[in-house]
């Protein structure tokens, strides 16, 4: 068996799937396997990773009978693999060819740590906005101070694709899949847990680069009012998973109640700010936009 598992959850991923796939062929850690889990594409993506596969059995493809859903997809390689540690890889992902290499070695160096992760260069295909995101040098610091950095300071979302302990990650996932019904911010909610319990270990000596595909979609008046409703709930569903998190992990009353103002604030910056709600609030008693009958907002 494998040291560490790759999961490529993909669909239709065909015009960058190649360079993801030989960027994990090519890592200077090899004991690795790499399951592609199609998520019923409709391009060349069977192709290449099967092309993939045939070349190298650390390769292995499987296709779904029909498209799940992103979140479903992602849990499915995670619930395949056997791995002690586990990496999510998107298909128009890729890193250094050391990166692999080098978080392990930062897990096997911290045992109490369940989540390796390195430095994050973000950009579109072609370069253009380029943003460089280093882990944070207190990251490490310990007691309540330890705990507000890595919530504020060192929660980055792609960090999604940093390396676990695969049994840390798996019991975490069954939980955000389980409370968390939307695939937007998915990544907040499971990162908010691993960070608020500091279970983050980070290095800048190996990068990941993030390929963002799209530009933002431009939306008429319509269209942004209904995208601003599906996030109120999406970001109250996000808040409420931080709070009962708080809930599990303190005990003490005094410090409770710090950490739940803690995760409201967290709310304001990562779910959707208090300002951006009360305008929805006002908006809708001036009757400009009417409310959807199945909102609860």
């Amino acid at each position: 068996m494998a040291k560490v598992t790759v999961g490529v959850p993909v669909y239709n991923g065909a015009e960058y799937l190649d360079k993801c796939l030989t960027c994990l062929r090519d890592q200077t850690y090899r004991d690795i396997e790499v399951l592609i889990f199609d998520n019923c594409s409709e391009d060349a993506t069977s192709e290449i990773a099967q092309r993939f596969c045939a070349a190298d059995s650390r390769f292995r493809y499987f296709r779904q009978p029909e498209n799940l859903g992103p979140v479903a997809n992602f849990a499915g390689v995670l619930e395949a693999a056997q791995a002690p540690f586990f990496m999510w890889r998107a298909a128009d992902d890729t890193s250094d060819l050391d990166y692999i290499e080098t978080l392990v070695a930062l897990l096997l160096a911290h045992p109490e740590r369940d989540l390796a992760v390195a430095r994050v260069v973000a950009s579109l295909p072609d370069g253009r906005g380029k943003r460089v995101y280093p882990v944070p040098r207190l990251l490490e610091k310990g007691g309540a101070a330890g705990r507000l950095v890595q919530i504020y300071q060192a929660h980055a979302p792609t960090w999604f694709y940093g390396l676990f302990r695969r049994e840390a990650i798996l019991s975490l996932l069954r939980k955000v899949v389980a409370s968390y019904p939307y695939f937007w911010g998915w990544d907040d909610v499971t990162m908010f847990a691993l960070t608020f319990d500091r279970k983050v270990i980070g290095t800048n000596a190996t990068t990941f680069y993030q390929y963002l595909r799209f530009a933002p979609p431009k939306r008429d008046a319509v269209q942004r009012a209904k995208r601003d409703d599906e996030k109120l709930e999406m970001g109250r569903s996000l808040v409420a998973f931080a709070h009962r998190h708080v809930d599990q992990v303190i005990t003490a009353p005094a410090e409770r109640w710090f950490y739940h103002l803690v995760v409201a604030h967290f709310g304001h910056k990562r779910g959707y700010s208090f300002t951006k709600r009360l305008r929805r609030s006002l908006i809708r008693s001036t009757g400009l936009v009417p409310r959807r009958p199945n909102s609860q907002a």
